[in-house]
């Protein structure tokens, strides 16, 4: 075992889009809740460090076909699509199993290159539609403890251990809170020529 040079976040999420990073069976299914994912990366913007990751680099043809592995979950769905698809590793090339991080790193594609799905306050959870898809927002107005009692009803419930506005939100809640005249689509920023987060 030896520790590697730090890899970026758009670097970890290009290996995962390329099957160069995957999970083995033995991995739980994702459990982070929308606020989990938040609150990462509200810790990333304020530069806490997010622990390191375990890799097992999958060099030989017997570990490639004795066990199994699955692909990252890309579009999460609350009840309806909350398990990655595995992926058939016969013949593929060498690959990195993820023995540790899988939670962080599913958290991080979700939330610059996926999208995460949950019911409806109230709504029925037996019809699809009741599960509109969101995307991650950064609040550029305003640090989240610069928020009113107003903007605390309307956006999210006070919670002390945010100190930025990350969000998920549909489309319409988008448009409703002010559109990109206050918020920033945090995926986007992968296509700006913006230093990346490293990932250690």
């Amino acid at each position: 075992m030896s520790f590697q040079a730090p890899l970026t976040i758009k670097k970890a999420l290009e290996r995962i889009d390329k099957r160069e990073l995957l999970l083995p069976a033995i991995q739980r299914e994702f459990v982070w809740s929308a606020d989990d994912i938040e609150l990462l990366f509200d810790s990333l913007m304020c530069d806490f460090p997010i622990n390191s990751f375990l890799f097992w680099k999958v060099d030989n043809a017997e570990n490639k076909n004795q066990y199994k592995y699955y692909q990252f979950l890309t579009k999460y769905i609350e009840y309806y699509h909350e398990t990655a698809d595995s992926f058939n590793t016969n013949g593929v090339n060498d690959f990195c199993a993820v023995l540790d991080g899988q939670q962080r790193l599913t958290a991080l594609y979700l939330g610059l290159k996926g999208s995460y799905a949950y019911k409806k306050p109230y709504a029925h959870w037996d019809n699809l539609d009741n599960y509109p898809e969101r995307k991650l927002y950064l609040d550029i107005w305003k640090k989240y403890k610069e928020y009113t009692e107003e903007e605390h009803k309307n956006i999210a419930e006070y919670d002390d251990e945010r100190e930025y506005g990350f969000y998920f939100l549909t489309e319409q809640e988008f448009n409703n809170l002010g559109g990109s005249s206050r918020f920033f689509k945090v995926g986007d920023i992968l296509t700006e020529n913006t230093k990346m987060y490293p990932v250690s």
